[in-house]
């Protein structure tokens, strides 16, 4: 983001009026982390030179009584200090745009098939209900391989579709 050079005679220009629907932060100092923090969360900060003396009436106005100290700026008034620097930025950011989603690879997989209605779920965006239905499977699966291994004890172990279908179980599971 923008780092603005302002003093006392720039300062209403620079950060009051351009405070005026958006943040900026207004600092003397302005350490690598404030830089990575303005970058992160997308604000502008307003260095004031700590060496111009009329710059201490505005210190003082801002009760600013370090140089790593700093204060926000928002609607033409001071909103916030550095305690709550993060916080204040999170929350005044946009709400990410949902971005589109790409089923091509799930509608391939399910179509035709008994996940025709995961992938429907998926489409409509109801995500959760769609995974919820695929954890069920799983664990209808489950009870699927219990039912074949109840079959077999049913067939007994020297059948011919225990042998067959056991091997065929085996691929599935360890394959």
């Amino acid at each position: 983001m923008a780092i603005i050079q302002t003093n006392i005679e720039t300062f209403e220009e620079t950060v009051i009026n351009y405070a005026e629907g958006k943040a900026i932060v207004v600092a003397f100092d302005i350490s690598p982390e404030l830089e990575k923090q303005s970058e992160e969360l997308k604000f502008d900060i307003a260095k004031l030179d700590p060496q111009d003396p009329n710059n201490q009436q505005l210190a003082a106005y801002m009760q600013i009584r370090t140089l790593n100290d700093i204060r926000i700026f928002k609607d033409k008034q001071m909103v916030g200090t550095e305690e709550n620097l993060s916080e204040f930025f999170k929350a005044e950011a946009p709400p990410e745009e949902e971005k589109e989603i790409d089923l091509t690879e799930l509608k391939g997989l399910c179509e035709g098939t008994v996940f025709e209605e995961i992938y429907e779920l998926a489409s409509e965006k109801k995500f959760q209900e769609a995974l919820d239905s695929c954890l069920e499977f799983i664990e209808n699966k489950q009870d699927a391989k219990k039912q074949m291994v109840a079959i077999f004890a049913a067939l007994g172990p020297k059948h011919e579709l225990t042998w067959e279908y056991r091997a065929k179980l085996n691929r599935l599971i360890y394959v």
